[in-house]
């Protein structure tokens, strides 16, 4: 493992100029907040107080255009984790061309070859998720795929569903941002941008009367209960008709989407998992103690905001839930 610094003080502090302004932020904090830092470690990074992993040094270059990455490429140093030890620790780029010609070929690549991806359940639920609640663009230079909930109730799932597969599964970090009852989950990211929109299909920027299940997945052999699950525990709700004609309060799941392609797609996987459904061209209803049971038994909530909800006022009912909520 090697770790990198500027020579000069000038280079380096044109070196954080320049990434600024092609990442196109206009703070500090935002450019933290784009490669996952804290401030205190971003702040050693642009004082010259602390030497860069190469994992983020890369991670930034990837901002600038191929010359300026040559030409700061240059101006650095190159140290091993063990420098101190050694008489002469800090070497250059004629010493150590192979690290910075492998590090320049990650930097430099955009093509992201996902091809190989295996297309597991928790991807189609993560693949569901941006569904139901989710966005991706293109701004310049950057990428931004971005989740939206509520501070409270869906936090829980942000961190431990959505950001963990994320990292764990398609390496790609987040920053969570929090503000009044929303939660936003970002993620500043090339490769996710384009596993969305080149290999899902899935449209960029506004999608909610364009959005369906990709072709992908609704034609794969791989179950689609990971994907249902995904829509509805990011933008499906669970309701209690109290009226008097009712003994006990009647349970109701309701999803409700602006897409009539995309619920049309829902209620057929549905029926095909033997779950009968109500509604219109904007909504699907799962109504009924029996049929929740049934859709608990079959699909499940991950996120535990449902299964809370349900708890209240069925607290035997959550026995039936597929899997682990979070």
């Amino acid at each position: 493992m090697v770790r990198f610094n500027f020579k000069r003080s000038k280079d380096r502090e044109e070196f954080f100029n320049r990434l600024r302004k092609e990442m196109e932020v206009s703070t500090w904090k935002e450019f933290r907040e784009k490669l996952n830092l804290s401030r205190a470690t971003s702040q050693r990074y642009r004082y010259g107080k602390s030497t860069m992993p190469e994992k983020i040094f890369f991670e930034m270059l990837k901002f600038l255009p191929k010359d300026e990455k040559r030409t700061f490429l240059r101006k650095i140093s190159v140290k091993k984790d063990n420098w101190g030890e050694k008489k002469g620790g800090q070497t250059t780029y004629s010493k150590h061309k192979q690290i910075f010609d492998k590090g320049r070929k990650k930097a430099n690549n955009s093509d992201y070859n996902l091809d190989n991806l295996r297309l597991s359940k928790d991807l189609c639920e993560f693949i569901g998720a941006f569904i139901g609640d989710g966005f991706t663009n293109k701004y310049n230079r950057s990428y931004l795929t971005q989740f939206i909930g509520h501070r409270k109730l869906d936090k829980k799932y942000h961190k431990n569903f959505l950001i963990d597969f994320a990292n764990e599964q398609l390496g790609v970090s987040a920053s969570l941002k929090e503000k009044n009852n929303y939660l936003k989950t970002n993620f500043y990211s090339k490769k996710l941008f384009i596993l969305l929109t080149e290999k899902f299909r899935l449209p960029k920027g506004k999608k909610c009367y364009s959005i369906k299940i990709p072709s992908l997945i609704e034609n794969s052999n791989k179950p689609i209960a990971p994907i249902i699950r995904g829509i509805f525990d990011t933008d499906g709700s669970i309701h209690f008709d109290r009226r008097e004609v009712y003994k006990r309060p009647y349970p109701r799941i309701e999803l409700n989407m602006k897409s009539w392609k995309l619920i049309q797609q829902i209620k057929k996987f549905l029926r095909e998992l033997n779950l009968n459904t109500t509604g219109n061209k904007e909504r699907v209803y799962i109504n009924g103690k029996e049929e929740v049971k049934k859709y608990l038994q079959t699909i499940g909530f991950r996120n535990s905001r449902h299964i809370n909800r349900l708890r209240e006022v069925f607290p035997s009912m959550v026995e039936f839930n597929k899997l682990e909520p979070r």
